[in-house]
């Protein structure tokens, strides 16, 4: 049994057609190379820009966060250079050492100013320590350290509230704790006998390494 020869219809078929199967075979195999080296040639170098680009945001995060930290250490120099004639207030509300003598030197010439009689005047115990020694100043750290003191005194009301007054007014930190008042005995004129209590502060300097111990 003999089969048909189609081959001779071949010829009954357009060039044209022909070419463009060719055409979209060859553009089926481009789309096909392009999407190949897309994905496995070009996503490598995407992915390293994407990480470039991720970079350089955070670096910008960080210039930014380091620009408001820069201009925070500007104002607080301004600001120190604002403040820095008062300074010396702070020195005297609150020493570096006790400086006993110049509390009670200023005790004593607002008692005779009043005309109070003075009968007593203690202070607590004190642990004096060398500040211009050879320790690291990065080393040390300060703390607020209370002096407590009393004082009997006699005189009258007026010159008694005078006297706490100015007290109050020096620039040095003092507290009056407690106070007792009652009225002398034996006196042709009203006068009071006077016992207060009270604390003022300096800062200790101490070895903070010894803390840390």
């Amino acid at each position: 049994m003999e089969f048909p020869d189609y081959r001779q219809y071949l010829t009954y078929i357009p060039q044209p057609i022909r070419a463009r199967g060719r055409d979209f075979a060859a553009v089926t195999a481009s789309l096909f190379l392009t999407a190949f080296f897309l994905f496995f040639a070009i996503r490598p170098t995407a992915n390293a820009i994407a990480e470039l680009l991720g970079e350089i945001k955070a670096r910008e995060k960080s210039d930014i966060q380091l620009q408001e930290k820069i201009d925070q250490i500007i104002k607080a120099q301004n600001f120190y250079n604002q403040i820095y004639d008062r300074l010396f207030l702070v020195e005297e509300a609150l020493p570096k050492n006790p400086q006993i003598a110049s509390l009670a030197k200023e005790i004593e010439a607002q008692r005779l100013k009043e005309n109070l009689d003075l009968s007593k005047l203690g202070y607590s115990s004190l642990v004096l320590t060398d500040e211009t020694g050879g320790k690291d100043k990065k080393k040390e750290a300060a703390s607020l350290t209370p002096i407590n003191f009393t004082l009997n005194m006699a005189g009258q009301y007026l010159d008694f509230k005078d006297f706490l007054k100015n007290v109050f007014e020096q620039r040095r930190i003092v507290h009056i704790n407690n106070f007792e008042i009652q009225q002398a005995k034996g006196e042709e004129i009203i006068k009071l006998d006077i016992s207060l209590s009270g604390n003022t502060f300096y800062l200790n300097y101490h070895d903070s390494t010894t803390e840390q111990q």
